[in-house]
């Protein structure tokens, strides 16, 4: 103990100087430091807002489909709750035959399949609204073609960030910041969504998710 000193020079050893150690970046200084880098890309920008755009969707027919279906279409409140989970189911199925295509096809079909997805389902839930009067099959028919371009694309949503970021090491960012944008979209949905409800009645509801279906896909 009586030895050790700052430097091994004071001690009389030539040649050891300690280099000094690289400042070390703190945690959050990295963190900013990577999420900067996600989000000044333009291109990560309008892609979260399509992402949005379809989780706004998503959860507004998670809230509003099963009233719609007793209010509007005269199911039992069990059939109105089976009707919804016709989404999910379509969304499970459809989420594998979608990552399998984005692989087969290559990159530059993603942006093709999700722009199809978009209008698909906006013109989806454009019928349920306009049609009332249709057969059971139909909305089982009209639910399933939503979840399915909905839930099911969410495979190539994240798969675009992931070509775009990862050998940056960012993917698990920005697929953290892509995730977090659907959830904020899919927050104000069904209050959205219900006071359009409120003061122009269903037609207008449901025109509301494709119009911001449509204007995603720009």
């Amino acid at each position: 103990m009586v030895l050790i000193r700052d430097q091994p020079k004071e001690c009389g050893i030539k040649g050891c100087d300690w280099i000094p150690e690289t400042e070390k970046k703190s945690l959050v200084k990295e963190m900013v430091t990577a999420y900067t880098f996600v989000w000044r890309r333009w291109r990560f920008l309008s892609h979260s807002v399509a992402y949005g755009m379809s989780q706004f969707t998503r959860f507004g027919i998670y809230t509003w489909i099963p009233i719609y279906a007793v209010e509007v279409l005269g199911f039992n409140p069990i059939a109105g709750a089976a009707l919804l989970s016709v989404s999910p189911l379509a969304g499970a199925i459809a989420t594998v035959v979608f990552g399998w295509l984005a692989d087969k096809l290559g990159f530059g079909s993603r942006r093709i399949l999700l722009g199809l997805g978009l209008t698909i389902s906006a013109i989806s839930l454009l019928v349920i609204g306009w049609y009332p009067h249709l057969p059971t099959a139909a909305y089982v028919g009209l639910v399933f073609l939503v979840g399915a371009f909905t839930e099911g694309l969410d495979t190539v949503y994240f798969l675009v960030v992931m070509d775009k970021f990862g050998k940056a090491g960012k993917a698990g960012t920005a697929y953290g910041s892509l995730n977090a944008v659907g959830k904020v979209f899919g927050t104000f949905s069904s209050a959205i969504l219900g006071f359009v409800l409120t003061i122009s009645g269903w037609i207008s509801a449901f025109n509301c998710s494709p119009y911001w279906a449509s204007s995603a896909q720009l």
